[in-house]
């Protein structure tokens, strides 16, 4: 036996086995296993010799020395005659006077407390002694006394300060049901799994937040909902939906957050609690500095989208997190120089039952804490860090909410790929008074919502760098960073950069330079369900008056663009003219949002159809109302069919294959 095995490595607690069961004549087994304890000592229970136990040791008999150290544990002066909060168990081969059967013996023979119910099993190691304690045989093939013991559950949740619920038990031995305070053992998971505290996060369907209530007062009812699209006439419906929604969830993920960073920080970073607040602050800040400048308003379904992202990324680093404690194992270890020995708990002895979710009470060697698991782990800690902090869109500026954090742009953050699109924008710009925004419009393939997020392209609102430590496509994927593939994710911030000028040019600071990247819809899209459509946001859209309801872009020829990718998408552009009166957009069936769509569905541009829009918003501090120009693009919707085939008497527009010269 190796007596300093490093418990920082591989945790403490069951390594493997030792499985506590009820057996048919009532004797507590114990399966063949590997137990580590927390000073490094390490006890194999052959498979072939399973522990049997059908005695327990009168308390009066109890040897000093495990009485002493059981009533320390317990922070307990003397043990309850009723409740008995811990039993000292006899091997078979040594009942005698002192000891008796767990078994009842005859119908009369029933103890006043329920011995089997709700008891933990649990192993105490000391150094080795020459000598045998009555009743107990010590295995002399090892360096270490081990005691193994029934511990009563409410006395250990007593112990680590578990609140206690009212319930009967009827778990044990004996037909006897007792009425005591019980501790509840989901409480008590919860309290040992600090992953169970973690809330699981969704974002509120759009809608469904005020659109689509009938009686605000009556709040969310099947019987006050109707269609939230019979409302929608103008972006302002559209835009205070969105912040309703977002005002209230962004709260939510904050606080869910700080309860991540609270119990799970030691693990998921070195850089302490200041440093993990910075990230929830930078977070509400980005919103705060949306709102206040007041300045393209329409990115709000983008800031929705990214909110929705945190969402999936926080969702998959809590499944990771199952099976660790919070803190590095050897933190857990409690010694004073009186105690020498340590205690290992087993879990409740399950009867004939097979559970299939961790047993409470039980320590294990945790594998997930190893170097590999934990690095995954940070990696997606850090993705998710980056996805808040490098949130930004062209000509939006949300970096502002880290220089007023009082945090220093490193010149990666100067240099990203939202710089290089403001200066092929500034590039292409020939008149003041012209069409604003010369981005282009992609449709990057990607996968749904059914995989990992690392599998999907990378939004358009993460602006990427070719060697910032802050860009999300270096944390996006875990296996692909390992791999060091990272210039394999497919993104909208895609480009061809100028290999003649150094890395720090904005024109050369793109992430990748493969071509399969940079023009993915020329190479195989078999491994892709969907698109992302991206860059139509801000545009302005112009109609045709041609007899039969068309529309371009001036900036971007949208169906040639269609047409050279052979995609088979419907677009339809759907104006927003404002007033009282419905638009009948409740009769296009299956209108949602969405930030992917499938080949052979309908995309949904809703463009401001009346002189500059106001948006009434109190938080904005410019001196003007904010607003929104005639024919801008504001929201993108999907109908999950082809327009085409499902015409409607709804006034839209269609895509024209010329732009005219204007």
């Amino acid at each position: 036996m190796n007596k300093s095995f490093d418990t920082c490595i591989t945790g403490y607690g069951v390594s493997c086995g030792a499985e506590v069961h009820l057996r048919p004549d009532c004797a507590i087994e114990i399966s063949g296993g590997t137990l580590i304890f927390p000073q490094g000592q390490i006890l194999h229970l052959p498979n072939d010799q399973p522990k049997q136990f059908r005695y327990y040791i009168k308390p009066e008999f109890i040897e000093d020395r495990i009485k002493k150290f059981m009533l320390e544990y317990l922070k307990i002066k003397k043990l309850d005659d009723h409740f008995m909060e811990f039993l000292l168990l006899a091997e078979d081969k040594h009942p005698n006077d002192h000891t008796d059967s767990l078994k009842q013996q005859h119908p009369e023979d029933i103890p006043e407390q329920n011995l089997m119910g709700n008891k933990i099993i649990v192993v105490i190691a000391f150094p080795k002694e020459e000598r045998e304690i009555e009743g107990h045989a010590t295995d002399q093939s090892q360096d270490i006394d081990t005691y193994w013991l029934l511990v009563s559950r409410n006395a250990l949740a007593a112990r680590f300060n578990i609140g206690s619920s009212t319930s009967k038990d009827h778990q044990g031995l004996f037909s006897k049901p007792l009425t005591r305070k019980e501790v509840d053992p989901v409480t008590i998971d919860e309290y040992l799994r600090k992953v169970l505290i973690l809330p699981q996060l969704t974002v509120p369907r759009f809608g469904y937040k005020q659109l689509a209530m009938d009686l605000p007062a009556k709040g969310m009812r099947d019987d006050n909902l109707l269609n939230p699209f019979r409302q929608v006439t103008s972006f302002s419906d559209i835009f205070f939906e969105y912040k309703a929604i977002i005002d209230d969830y962004i709260l939510q993920f904050r606080d869910a957050l700080d309860i991540l960073h609270k119990n799970f920080g030691a693990v998921l970073s070195h850089k302490g609690s200041f440093y993990l607040e910075k990230y929830r602050k930078i977070l509400m800040l980005k919103l705060k500095v949306f709102y206040e400048e007041g300045e393209h308003l329409y990115y709000i379904q983008y800031i929705y989208d990214w909110l929705r992202d945190l969402t999936i990324a926080f969702n998959e680093l809590i499944v990771k997190l199952d099976g660790f404690t919070g803190v590095c194992p050897c933190f857990n270890i409690e010694s004073t120089k009186e105690q020498t020995g340590t205690l290992l708990m087993l879990g409740p002895v399950m009867g004939g039952r097979t559970i299939y979710s961790p047993s409470i009470f039980r320590n294990l060697a945790i594998p997930a804490d190893s170097d590999r698991t934990i690095r995954e782990l940070r990696c997606m800690h850090w993705r998710l860090l980056m996805m808040i902090r490098t949130f930004d869109l062209p000509f939006l500026h949300l970096e502002k909410a880290l220089a007023s954090f009082g945090s220093e742009l490193g010149i990666e953050e100067k240099l990203d790929s939202t710089n290089y699109w403001e200066f092929v924008n500034d590039m292409a710009q020939n008149d003041a008074n012209d069409e604003f925004n010369y981005l282009p419009v992609k449709f990057t393939p990607t996968n749904g919502s059914t995989v990992k997020l690392g599998k999907t392209a990378i939004p358009y609102y993460y602006p990427l760098d070719s060697n910032s430590i802050y860009s999300v496509h270096q944390f996006w994927d875990y296996e692909t960073t390992v791999l060091r593939k990272t210039d394999t994710h497919l993104s909208y911030n895609a480009y061809m950069g100028d290999p003649s000028k150094p890395a720090t040019d904005t024109v050369n600071d793109s992430y990748t330079n493969r071509i399969e990247v940079i023009l993915p819809l020329a190479f195989n899209l078999e491994p892709y369900a969907a698109f992302r459509p991206e860059g139509f946001i801000g545009k302005h859209l112009t109609k045709k008056d041609n007899g039969v309801n068309s529309f371009f872009l001036r900036s971007f020829p949208l169906l040639e663009y269609l047409i050279r990718y052979n995609i088979c998408i419907d677009i339809i552009a759907i104006p927003l003219p404002g007033g009282k009166k419905s638009r009948f957009l409740n009769t296009l069936q299956g209108l949602e949002h969405r930030p992917v769509m499938e080949q052979g569905k309908t995309l949904v541009l809703f463009f401001v159809d009346s002189v500059n829009e106001q948006i009434e918003l109190a938080e904005c501090k410019k001196d003007k109302t904010p607003e929104i120009a005639d024919g801008t693009v504001v929201a993108d919707f999907v109908l999950p069919y082809r327009f085409t085939c499902c015409p409607s008497n709804l006034v839209i527009y269609r895509p024209i294959d010329i732009i005219p010269v204007l």
